[in-house]
């Protein structure tokens, strides 16, 4: 028997907005990197290192939020064995799968948020907190 998740109005205005925080997302970063251009850029290197952890700070932070969602929605499917998860905001018909089709993409999402976590893990761990990261970055005479 083939099941369908027919949403609401207020899961299609739920699903739409998380469709637009993302986007939101990219764009503040895009500001904030069009900022750091017009007016760090000119900087001596020393005086651009808080301006470079910040702005490294602030992606990790993005990613983070991001992998952070992709294993909630993973753990959600995997429990639930069905995909998309109970309670999953929809913007049109879906059909509801079960078996290994949701259990691959419970184990993908969940893939993907490890991979995440450790992209963001790793920018952080080389670009602001080590040593290492502020000779590859040619800052280290400066003290941040």
């Amino acid at each position: 028997m083939t099941t369908y998740l027919t949403p609401t109005p207020r899961q299609r205005l739920i699903a739409l907005a998380k469709c637009a925080l993302p986007l939101l997302a990219v764009y503040a970063l895009s500001r904030m990197a069009r900022g750091y251009t017009e007016h760090v850029n000119s900087l001596p290197v020393c005086e651009q290192v808080p301006w470079i952890i910040v702005t490294i700070v602030a992606c990790a932070t993005a990613l983070a939020v991001f992998a952070f969602l992709c294993g909630r929605s993973a753990l959600r499917i995997l429990r639930s064995g069905q995909y998309p998860a109970p309670g999953t905001s929809v913007l049109f018909r879906t059909r509801v799968y079960t078996g290994w089709w949701a259990r691959t993409n419970g184990i993908s999402l969940l893939l993907m948020a490890i991979l995440i976590a450790a992209f963001a893990i790793g920018m952080l761990s080389l670009f602001v907190f080590p040593v290492i990261g502020q000779y590859i970055a040619g800052t280290s005479g400066c003290t941040p």
